[in-house]
């Protein structure tokens, strides 16, 4: 049985199955979730939703921490991987994928 991974708003657990992402930092977690492994837990996906960090470095450091992950550990060009993504989803640039969605 080859394993995949599930978009954190499509877990049958959570009972989210068929919802989408409403918000950017929605989209972006749905991101690191199917593209880097980062398949948060519901509850730790709403505290960062709730208290969001202050920057890309705040907002991937969090993201590891709720993994279970000492950030310091993780290699600077993960790490540098992860900001880009969230810079690009955060970010208002007009070509950033955040303004692209539309979403809030």
């Amino acid at each position: 049985m080859a394993l995949t991974r599930t978009s954190p708003f499509h877990s049958e657990q959570d009972g989210d199955v068929g919802s989408k992402p409403v918000t950017r930092v929605e989209a972006l977690l749905e991101e690191l979730c199917l593209r880097y492994g980062y398949c948060l837990p519901r509850e730790k996906r709403d505290a960062i939703l709730a208290e969001l960090p202050v920057d890309a470095q705040a907002f991937v450091e969090a993201v590891l921490v709720a993994e279970g992950r000492d950030p310091s550990l993780v290699d600077e060009p993960h790490r540098k991987a992860l900001a880009e993504v969230v810079e690009q989803w955060l970010s208002d640039s007009p070509t950033g994928k955040g303004s692209r969605s539309g979403l809030p």
